[in-house]
């Protein structure tokens, strides 16, 4: 007997699972022979970054450390920091230090380092990566406190160091960025042998995947933008140099220098070229705050989260003139353009946190997070100050998709109507609200059935412990036979994420 176009409805439940493997070890401080190697769970590969079995991850994470000094997960136990992080949905920490705080060398002509904060770096890693967060370590040179200004400028000095007191930017001379590393005294052979200690005390440790080298490198001269940035490049070549020669494979972010020039380079677009990094194993790394401006309350506030106006600020539009938002173009699409095989991120945005779902920070938040899946970035990390309004993850982990009922059985004329199948997600994290297609399958135990895309273009969060349901129509396109078929169901996730169930249709 042959029965046409039989009805089921049936509910799917994704369920995010945030528990990558849990990693947790012990640091020793004292230093081992200088060359050493380096167990790292991630590389860059082309524009993407992959896992040891070639599976693309993404990195979605919050700025940690030294800064933001007042991050809703601080409570002074790295471990319980981390277990937040970890269940509010992100994958990875960019671990903020400062180089003051990390080195206390009296001069130019010496190298030491302040202990105690080390074993506080070991700490935080061990907490982090404790709990399957991918660590980042993001150095900077800010003067936002007495003891790492005077640390700084001691064995730097005037002449490569010129940070005031307060001032949040790695505020350098000319000496810094035009003096060959090889030189003992200069700042680059301090910065290339910091690295190099940090390197040692976490070389077996495969979950600190990489190094944010120097944030937000600027000068305080007005040396040509394009006589510093090609300075900058030569210094982080021989830096990446003296690592890969002692067998570290971790991934290098690196921000441009001078760092507010971004990609831009007046009329003929984008100037970004390559770093010269012998293992091709770097990501130039963005801040990302167009069209927001800082106010006391919120620490920053949005303009519009308009999605058109955020992607022209990607590229070379600049915005309306006179606007109080950052507004000026980043030619980051063009870099992307120019070089395909190169990885970018977001090593810094958002921080308008006190948003309240719906309204305009939080479209930016949302609207800024699309950009960045639409243009195929390696991850984001939210520079989160203040208090926490909505927190937007992307889905970040690994994922189940279980049926309920799993299986159905189809009896008589009643049933002859089309398929409608309910998807229900009951995670936090960003996904999409409605998705419709159809497809024509005959139920001949398929091992790939429908695809349920979760596309970015149509995400919307889901509220905090609520769901997003997901409808998909199937029109069977032919009679099928009485008898047991299992057919396949197959979602993913524009972060790569994949995962198949079986539904066992029985057809009386």
């Amino acid at each position: 007997m042959k029965k046409r176009y039989p009805l089921i409805i049936i509910g799917l439940s994704l369920i995010a699972i945030l528990g990558p493997v849990v990693y947790l070890r012990m640091f020793l401080l004292s230093d081992p022979p200088p060359v050493h190697h380096t167990l790292s769970a991630l590389h860059v590969e082309g524009a993407r970054i992959v896992d040891a079995n070639g599976r693309d991850v993404t990195l979605v994470g919050l700025n940690y450390g030294d800064h933001p000094r007042n991050l809703p997960a601080m409570t002074g136990d790295p471990v319980a920091n981390a277990w937040r992080i970890k269940n509010t949905g992100f994958n990875a920490v960019r671990l903020v230090k400062e180089w003051g705080a990390l080195e206390n060398s009296s001069s130019p002509s010496d190298i030491s380092y302040n202990e105690n904060n080390f074993t506080l770096l070991s700490n935080q890693i061990n907490g982090l990566t404790s709990q399957g967060l991918y660590v980042i370590i993001k150095l900077h040179a800010d003067a936002d406190n007495s003891y790492d200004n005077q640390s700084l400028l001691r064995f730097l000095g005037p002449s490569q160091y010129c940070n005031t007191y307060g001032d949040y930017l790695s505020k350098m001379g000319d000496t810094f960025f035009m003096t060959n590393s090889s030189l003992a005294t200069s700042g680059f052979y301090h910065l290339t042998q910091l690295w190099l200690k940090i390197s040692r005390i976490t070389s077996d440790n495969p979950m600190v995947v990489g190094y944010d080298l120097l944030n937000e490198p600027v000068n305080c001269s007005t040396t040509s933008p394009s006589t510093i940035r090609a300075a900058w490049h030569a210094r982080i070549g021989e830096l990446l140099k003296a690592l890969r020669d002692t067998d570290d494979n971790r991934i290098a972010f690196i921000q441009e220098a001078p760092f507010f020039s971004y990609y831009g380079g007046g009329a003929g677009g984008a100037v970004f070229s390559p770093y010269s990094d012998p293992l091709s194993n770097a990501v130039s790394s963005i801040h990302w705050y167009r069209d927001e401006y800082p106010v006391p309350s919120k620490s920053w506030q949005a303009c519009s989260g308009d999605l058109q106006t955020l992607r022209n600020y990607y590229g070379n539009v600049t915005g309306p003139s006179g606007s109080m938002c950052s507004n000026a173009p980043i030619y980051a699409y063009q870099a992307q353009e120019n070089f395909t095989s190169q990885a970018f991120d977001i090593g810094e945005f958002g921080a308008n946190w006190g948003n309240i779902p719906g309204d305009v920070n939080e479209q930016w938040i949302i609207n800024s997070t699309l950009l960045f899946r639409a243009q195929h970035l390696t991850g984001w990390f939210y520079w989160s100050s203040n208090t926490t309004g909505t927190w937007i993850p992307d889905i970040t982990g690994n994922f189940t998709l279980a049926l309920s009922p799993d299986t159905v059985t189809l009896t008589g004329p009643a049933n002859m109507v089309n398929t409608t199948l309910t998807v229900t997600t009951t995670h936090p994290f960003t996904n999409t609200a409605t998705i419709s297609f159809t497809t024509n399958d005959p139920f001949t135990n398929s091992t790939l059935g429908p695809v349920i895309q979760f596309i970015a273009a149509n995400a919307k969060p889901a509220p905090a412990g609520g769901s997003i349901s997901v409808v998909v129509s199937v029109s069977l396109g032919q009679p099928i036979t009485s008898k047991t078929y299992r057919f396949a169901i197959y979602a993913s996730t524009e972060s790569g994420l994949t995962n198949t169930t079986i539904l066992t249709v029985v057809i009386n």
